[in-house]
């Protein structure tokens, strides 16, 4: 179980160096496109098109690369206080894949949302904002809505999930002579 869970701590860790890439990449892209393709655009779009970009690379550093080096360190750290059992390991497992999977389609749409808006503006600078925000995922405001509907809950269900496992694990912790000592009045009986 402990292997289990080393190697969870170990797949967070590289899933943040990995985001941690993309959120520089994609600062640098946003940086670029600002200098190339702002250039013919009208400033009031400019801003609105810029804002989408320098949000998305902001997301990417905290939602990719922060909160999975937190949970890493915060597992890493109480790994040896917890109560490990099989179910709680895989529980904890089965959170962060869901919090992967959540926070992976958030900043995918956050991406094709913010590339959309650079590619509508940079092939025609005279079509109206609110036409490019319609025209979003083929014009279908009925998938873009379940689609948004189910990607910012999952990471944020996922993580509180996460946390919450790791709080109803801590309920035993090991004394220094290795005797387990209740943390509260509910935990002792």
């Amino acid at each position: 179980m402990q292997e289990k869970l080393n190697k969870t701590i170990v797949f967070l860790i590289r899933f943040s160096i990995v985001m941690l890439i993309a959120g520089l990449a994609i600062g640098f892209i946003s940086q670029f496109t600002s200098k190339v393709i702002f250039k013919s655009i009208p400033m009031e779009a400019q801003v609105f098109a810029e804002r989408n970009m320098s949000t998305l690379h902001g997301h990417i550093i905290i939602i990719g690369f922060i909160v999975p080096m937190i949970l890493a360190f915060t597992t890493n750290f109480v790994k040896n206080n917890i109560a490990i059992n099989r179910g709680r390991v895989k529980r904890l497992r089965i959170a962060f894949k869901c919090y992967v999977a959540g926070s992976v389609l958030t900043l995918f749409l956050s991406t094709y949302k913010g590339l959309f808006y650079l590619v509508k503006l940079s092939q025609d600078i005279s079509i109206p904002l609110d036409d490019i925000d319609a025209a979003l995922f083929f014009g279908n405001h009925i998938f873009r809505s379940i689609i948004y509907s189910i990607a910012h809950p999952l990471f944020a269900f996922a993580l509180l999930w996460y946390f919450l496992i790791l709080w109803k694990g801590l309920g035993v912790i090991k004394t220094r002579a290795g005797a387990p000592r209740p943390l509260s009045k509910r935990s002792r009986g």
